[in-house]
């Protein structure tokens, strides 16, 4: 589902928003309303109810990543995208979950927010990804193998990647080369 995917690249925006050095409390609160908005857009049955919330949280994370920046996701994915030509909103939607969990550990604070966002009763850090991945899996493909990438491309996005100045300037405790592989490897 192309639209599920498109969410979970809006989702990587509100995201990302919460954690990066220039993360502030509009971009935060804007980030945390956004993932509100694009989760329950995700589960809602009426599609009127889902396209209008899944608009709103879309700008409002447009907003939110706009005022704080990319960091580990973005570069990754991005990365990889312009690597292998990969389809950019569902090589996000693979990618999110475990992107969230490296963060885990690194921002913990922004990530129990993210969770309560997403309906977890408890600011837990590491149900984040899980909630993510369980909205993620609507998209169709959770592997990068089921996008057509061979397994020999992901050293070199990982490179790609690495080299990107973005990464060490955003992401807290930015995750080196071969930990950005052996994330891709848990992707594929």
């Amino acid at each position: 589902d192309q639209r599920a995917a498109s969410a979970m690249n809006a989702l990587a925006h509100a995201a990302e928003a919460l954690y990066g050095p220039l993360a502030n409390p509009v971009a935060e609160l804007a980030g945390l309303k956004a993932a509100e908005l694009l989760s329950g857009g995700l589960r809602a049955a009426e599609e009127a109810k889902a396209r209008g919330r899944l608009a709103l949280g879309a700008l409002l994370a447009g907003f939110a990543v706009g005022s704080a920046g990319f960091a580990l996701h973005h570069v990754l994915g991005q990365s990889f995208v312009r690597v292998t030509g990969a389809p950019h909103a569902n090589v996000y939607a693979v990618l999110l979950p475990r992107t969230l969990a490296a963060m885990a550990g690194r921002a913990p604070e922004a990530l129990g927010k993210l969770a309560r966002a997403l309906g977890n009763p408890e600011p837990d850090p590491a149900s984040a990804p899980k909630l993510v991945a369980a909205l993620a899996a609507q998209a169709g493909a959770t592997r990068l193998a089921e996008l057509g990438v061979g397994r020999e491309r992901l050293p070199e996005a990982a490179a790609a990647a690495a080299a990107r100045p973005d990464l060490a300037v955003n992401t807290p405790d930015p995750p080196d080369e071969a930990e950005l592989l052996a994330l891709l490897e848990s992707a594929y």
